[in-house]
């Protein structure tokens, strides 16, 4: 995986402020569940988990024309069982929206 950085310009993007998103799943045996195809990304240039990525959408969504989270902050809530497992992962960060994009 390739990454890079872009150099913005302090006028080209606003931190709208906080924001929070939560997604939930599970396994029964090895079969996960909870899982969509709703995914988003942070700063970072890993976010592995299916149930963090959901969450960033989940924040991503309520903070109309936002594009980026960052400073994020992850909590867990998991309970298992014999043959099932469940989590929770909510996610705390500011929420980004680009004005005109990258500075050449």
């Amino acid at each position: 995986m390739h990454t890079e950085t872009v150099a913005l310009a302090p006028a080209d993007y606003t931190i709208s402020g906080d924001t929070t998103g939560k997604s939930c799943g599970g396994r029964f045996l090895i079969f996960p569940t909870g899982i969509t195809n709703k995914s988003g990304f942070v700063s970072t240039a890993f976010t592995p988990d299916p149930l963090q990525q959901q969450a960033i959408f989940d924040a991503i969504s309520k903070v109309e024309g936002a594009n980026y989270l960052v400073n994020p902050r992850f909590e867990y809530e998991s309970t298992n069982y014999f043959i099932a497992s469940s989590t929770c992962v909510t996610v705390k960060a500011k929420a980004v929206t680009l004005k005109t994009g990258p500075v050449k």
